[in-house]
C-alpha cells in the first residue's frame, strides 16, 4: 500500500525520450495488503524535481500514477552530418561537461562497418535514437541503454569521402530520411519500417545515372540535389581520402530543390550551375552554397569539381521557402581546392579551405559581403591535419590549432588540444570532443582535457555530444593501431540525472 521509497531510484530506470512508469493499485485483488491513496501518490510525485508531468486517476477501478520521460532539459540534437543543416558542428547540448562515466557499449561492433579511413557519414540523433550507417546497412539505437531497435541491409547504399561530399542521411522526429541511388527512403524512426519511397522530382533527373546527391530536413521541407550516380565515393577498394588530387574533388549537383515533407510535392527548384555540396548550408530561413556557372568539361562529365578558373565561381543565397535568389557574390575560391566547406552562425557564413595552407572568409549572411578573411599553416598534411572542418561554438570559431572570432576573424587562442590521428572535431556550446589517438573531451569551461585510453574514433565525425549524452558507436574498423576496444559507447557525465 505505499508507494516506492524513491522516486529518483524510479526515474533512473527510465530512459528519457519515453521510459514509461506505471504506479499504483487496482481495486480490488489486494486483500489483506494496505490500499494506495490519490494523495499519497501525488506528495510522492511532487518529491523530486526531474518528476515533470505525472498523470493521475483514481476510480471504482483503482488508483495509478502514469509518467512518460520525455527530453532531458538542456539535451541538443545532432540530425545533420554536422549537427544541423547549418554545419556549425555544434549540438548546443548544455548538459555535457565535466567528468563523464560510461553509461552502456555494445553493438554495433566493427564487423558491420566500413573501414575508419574511408570517411563516412556521421551518426546522427534524435528523440532518444542514434542512427548509424555500416557498410550497406543502417542501425537504429536507443541512445540511452544501447539496445538495437532496427537494422536494415540495403545493398546499394553507400557512402564515403564525406568531406568532398554530404552525407546521405537525415532525421526528423520520428522519421529517419536517407538517400539510395536515385530515391530517399522515409522510415519509420522506432521500427525502421519503409514508409514510402521518394523519388527524385522527373524534371529535375540527369537523364542517366541519376543520384539523390545531398539531403536535409527542415522547417516542414526536405532538401535535396540531383547529383550523378558515378560521383559518388564508395570506398570500395580500401580507400583512404587523405591526400589531394583526384580523391580531393568535391561531389557536385545538377540542381538544387525543396519538397514539402508531408506530401513530397516539389516546392520549387534551382539550375544555373554546378552546385558544391560540402558548400550547402542552411541559415535563418536561407540556403547558401557555393556554385560553378562555366564548369570545365570534365567537371561535367564526372560530376566532380575540376580545376575552378577563379572567375566562375559564385556565393548564392535563397529563400529557403521558395527558392527566390536573394543575392549572388562572384568570389575567387582556386585556393580552397583540397577541401571546401561552408557553415553559418549568428548572421555570418564562414568558408573554410585548404591547399597549402587553411584559408577562411568571413561573409556577411544578409548581402554576400565579406568581412574578413585570413590564412594559417597548417600542423601536417596528413591524417586529417589539412582537411579540418571548423566548429563554431556561439560567437567562436575552433579550427586546426587556431580561435578564432566568428564576426571578426580575429585570432584569440593558439593552443587549441593536441590531436593525433585521422578526424574532426565536434561540440556542444560547454564541450568539444575530438581524437588524440583515443576520444578526448575538452571542457571549455574550466580548460581540462580528458583521454579515454583503449578506444578510438574513426578518421571523420564519430564522437556526437547530444541527448545529454556523448554517442560513440564504432567507427575504427580496420584500424592496425594500438587500440584494443572496438564496441560502440555512450558516456553521461557523472553529476547528471
Amino acid at each position: 500500500g505505499r508507494p516506492p521509497a524513491s522516486l529518483d531510484e524510479v526515474l533512473r530506470l527510465l530512459r528519457p525520450c519515453g521510459g514509461v512508469a506505471m504506479i499504483g493499485q487496482p481495486a480490488s485483488g489486494f486483500t489483506g495488503r494496505g490500499t494506495v491513496r490519490l494523495d499519497a501518490l501525488s506528495a510522492w510525485a511532487d518529491g523530486s524535481t526531474v518528476a515533470m508531468g505525472w498523470k493521475m486517476e483514481e476510480d471504482d477501478q483503482g488508483c495509478w500514477a502514469f509518467l512518460r520521460r520525455g527530453r532531458l532539459i538542456g539535451s541538443g540534437e545532432w540530425t545533420h552530418q554536422y549537427g544541423s543543416a547549418d554545419n556549425a558542428t555544434n549540438s548546443r547540448d548544455s548538459r555535457i561537461a565535466g567528468d563523464l562515466q560510461l553509461q552502456w557499449f555494445g553493438r554495433p561492433g566493427p564487423r558491420g562497418m566500413v573501414d575508419r579511413g574511408a570517411r563516412t557519414p556521421a551518426p546522427l540523433y534524435a528523440d532518444g535514437r542514434l542512427f548509424v550507417q555500416g557498410d550497406c546497412r543502417l542501425f537504429g539505437i536507443d541512445a540511452y541503454n544501447g539496445t538495437i531497435l532496427w537494422s536494415l541491409e540495403a545493398p546499394t547504399l553507400k557512402r564515403t569521402n564525406v568531406p568532398r561530399d554530404s552525407s546521405n542521411m537525415t532525421v526528423t522526429g520520428d522519421r529517419f530520411y536517407v538517400a539510395v541511388r536515385d530515391a530517399c527512403w522515409k522510415l519509420d524512426a522506432q521500427t525502421g519500417k519503409l514508409e514510402t519511397l521518394i523519388e527524385l522530382p522527373g524534371d529535375l533527373k540527369p537523364e542517366q545515372d541519376a543520384a539523390w546527391g545531398y539531403l536535409a530536413s527542415t522547417d516542414e521541407l526536405l532538401l535535396g540535389t540531383t547529383a550523378l550516380e558515378r560521383a559518388i565515393y564508395k570506398g570500395v577498394a580500401g580507400e583512404w581520402y587523405d591526400k589531394a588530387g583526384p580523391d580531393a574533388q568535391d561531389v557536385l549537383g545538377r540542381s538544387l530543390f525543396a519538397l514539402d515533407r508531408a506530401d513530397h510535392s516539389l516546392l520549387w527548384s534551382h539550375a544555373d550551375g554546378l552546385i558544391i555540396h560540402p558548400t550547402i548550408t542552411i541559415h535563418e530561413g536561407a540556403i547558401y552554397f557555393v556554385e560553378d556557372r562555366n564548369p570545365h568539361s570534365e567537371s561535367a562529365e564526372t560530376g566532380r569539381l575540376f580545376r575552378q578558373s577563379g572567375k566562375d565561381q559564385y556565393l548564392v543565397a535563397l529563400d529557403l521557402h521558395t527558392g527566390q535568389k536573394l543575392w549572388e557574390k562572384a568570389y575567387d575560391l582556386r585556393k580552397f581546392d583540397r577541401v571546401m566547406y561552408q557553415s553559418a552562425a549568428n548572421g555570418v557564413l564562414l568558408v573554410v579551405g585548404s591547399s597549402d595552407r587553411y584559408h577562411l572568409l568571413g561573409i556577411d549572411a544578409s548581402s554576400g559581403e565579406e568581412l574578413w578573411s585570413k590564412s594559417f599553416a597548417w600542423k601536417r598534411d596528413h591524417h586529417g591535419g589539412a582537411m579540418q572542418h571548423p566548429v563554431i561554438v556561439k560567437d567562436k570559431i575552433y579550427l586546426e590549432t587556431k580561435g578564432l572570432e566568428l564576426r571578426t576573424g580575429r585570432v584569440f587562442r593558439e593552443d587549441l588540444p593536441v590531436r593525433r590521428g585521422c578526424g574532426t572535431m565536434s561540440a556542444t556550446d560547454r564541450s568539444i570532443f575530438y581524437r588524440n589517438s583515443t576520444h578526448s573531451m575538452w571542457d571549455l569551461e574550466t580548460d581540462k582535457r580528458v583521454q579515454m585510453p583503449g578506444i578510438r574514433p574513426g578518421c571523420w565525425l564519430g564522437l556526437i555530444p547530444a541527448g545529454g549524452l556523448l554517442l560513440a558507436p564504432e567507427t575504427s574498423s580496420g584500424c592496425s593501431c594500438a587500440h584494443p576496444v572496438q564496441t560502440s559507447a555512450a558516456f553521461r557525465p557523472v553529476s547528471g540525472k
